[in-house]
């Protein structure tokens, strides 16, 4: 875990947690859609889980949904996987489409190398994106505020650095740009962003970059403390 996580928010009610798990289940000659099937199979062989399997095709995993009126809706999403033999990396399953190399112990140990400031950072991102209703997933966001962090003790001064900074980096973009994962060049993780959802992802970046800047340029306490809560 990357101990970044953001509850969902408040005004949303279809918002739920996500746990995602990384199974290494998968037998060396299985084809990804052998391997999905396979773990399928098995959950339905298991009580406890048979009436919690989300019947999606279009999903890349398998999804566990645990959705009670009367506590946090959340689910579970199980990656079946293989090791590629190279360090901590594996493969990774996609419908149709073969095996994808990934390392999720590699991106994590990243993430956590980078510190408590650029935690408390991401998740700020996090709830900015939620609250925004922004489609961009969290393995992107996180890496493109890594390449925009701006490192101050300070919680102000660090969160609008920050924003202008990653402003500075997409507002003149026309399209969505390349991000590839900093532990694994050969994996292109911005492939799967919508261009309409960036258009979208560009603009109130645009729009809250230049507010924070009017914030930073505020002299009144409560005055700046109302517009960072707006």
């Amino acid at each position: 875990s990357t101990n970044s996580t953001v509850k969902p928010t408040p005004s949303d009610d279809e918002g739920e947690y996500d746990v995602d798990l990384v199974v290494e289940c998968v037998n060396t000659n299985d084809s990804p859609d052998d391997a999905l099937s396979n773990l399928t199979a098995f959950l339905l062989d298991h009580g406890i889980y048979k009436e919690k399997i989300e019947n999606n095709p279009k999903l890349p995993c398998i999804r566990l949904r645990y959705a009670d009126e009367d506590s946090a809706k959340f689910h579970v999403d199980i990656l079946p996987a293989k090791k590629d033999g190279v360090g901590s990396r594996i493969l990774i399953p996609r419908r149709g489409d073969g095996w994808k190399l990934s390392d999720p112990v590699a991106y994590t140990k990243w993430i956590l190398g980078l510190g408590e400031n650029y935690r408390r950072t991401v998740m700020m991102f996090k709830r900015w994106r939620d609250e925004n209703k922004l489609e961009v997933k969290s393995i992107v966001l996180q890496t493109l505020v890594a390449s925009s962090f701006f490192d101050d003790a300070d919680d102000q001064m660090r969160l609008a650095q920050s924003f202008i900074q990653m402003n500075d980096k997409l507002s003149g973009l026309q399209d969505k740009p390349t991000i590839l994962n900093p532990v694994l060049s050969e994996e292109v993780i911005s492939d799967s962003w919508d261009d309409d959802n960036f258009e979208k992802f560009q603009q109130v970046l645009i729009k809250h970059a230049g507010e924070v800047e009017i914030i930073l340029n505020e002299s009144d306490h409560d005055k700046s403390a109302s517009q960072w809560q707006k």
